[in-house]
């Protein structure tokens, strides 16, 4: 007999679900460093859909001048922490291979993601160990009016190549442990045009590097298996190696959950 707790496993992902619609209309852009992934497969032919929701520390773009009088794009000095929602779809593409695409929106961002996900032991096992690598696009434009009222539109587009290591082990049939480190390269392009047509562009980039923590929580009625998998990362960039915090909640679950 099902215990009550895993009953309606539909129902409570679907609810979860719509709370972090709530929190997605205030904020700018963040990268988004949590994937809620543990280190197993889905198996072959299994499929999955996660709807998340992460806070995590942005900084703006800005134009600076140089002691040389040349122009570049650094990050302001400020950071706040902002919001990006997200939906990801997996599918068990072999044993030991999953593959996936996701969006991920905020006031400003929108981004597409392609990702796959290798790992080194099946279902069976409790200890689970993958290699997530993730392939990343996005832009925004957007119109602003600086300090001094001169109107300014800005496009941005953005490329991130990211790898994570996720290393699990599964506590009982209901809680699992996770870590992964985290490895990326972000590249953005910048134009920015002000009223006078002046126009400015460059080209940024640079590493990052951190580790995450989650925990996954598993609801099984019958066929329908859901979760529920908070997630804490911190990543530093090689631009001030200073580690700043981003905490997400994921509600996933394969199609007979999301019934």
């Amino acid at each position: 007999m099902t215990h009550p707790d895993d009953m309606a496993t539909g129902e409570k992902i679907l609810f979860a679900s719509i709370l972090p619609l709530i929190f997605i209309f205030t904020g700018c852009a963040t990268s988004r460093y949590t994937a809620f992934q543990d280190g197993k497969p889905l198996g072959e032919d299994n499929e999955n859909m996660t709807v998340g929701l992460t806070m995590g520390a942005t900084r703006e773009f800005d134009k600076v001048v140089g002691s040389t009088g040349d122009e570049k794009l650094e990050f302001k000095d400020q950071y706040a922490l902002t919001p990006l929602f997200s939906i990801d779809g997996q599918i068990g593409f072999a044993e030991h291979l999953d593959v996936g695409v996701g969006v991920g929106l905020d006031t400003q961002h929108l981004h597409a993601k392609l990702f796959g996900k290798i790992c080194l032991f099946d279902q069976t096992h409790r200890l689970g160990l993958a290699f997530l690598p993730t392939f990343i696009f996005g832009g925004t434009f957007e119109e602003k009016e600086e300090e001094n009222k001169d109107f300014r539109t800005e496009d941005i587009l953005f490329f991130k190549a990211q790898l994570m290591i996720p290393v699990s082990y599964r506590i009982n049939t209901k809680w699992t442990v996770s870590a992964s480190p985290i490895f990326g390269r972000e590249i953005y392009k910048a134009n920015f045009k002000w009223l006078d047509n002046t126009v400015f562009k460059d080209t940024f980039e640079y590493d990052s590097w951190g580790l995450s923590i989650g925990f996954k929580r598993t609801f099984k009625d019958q066929d329908a298996i859901g979760y529920i998998f908070p997630e804490l990362a911190l990543v530093a960039n090689e631009l001030d190696r200073k580690f700043y915090p981003y905490f997400g909640i994921g509600i996933g679950g394969n199609e007979k959950s999301w019934r």
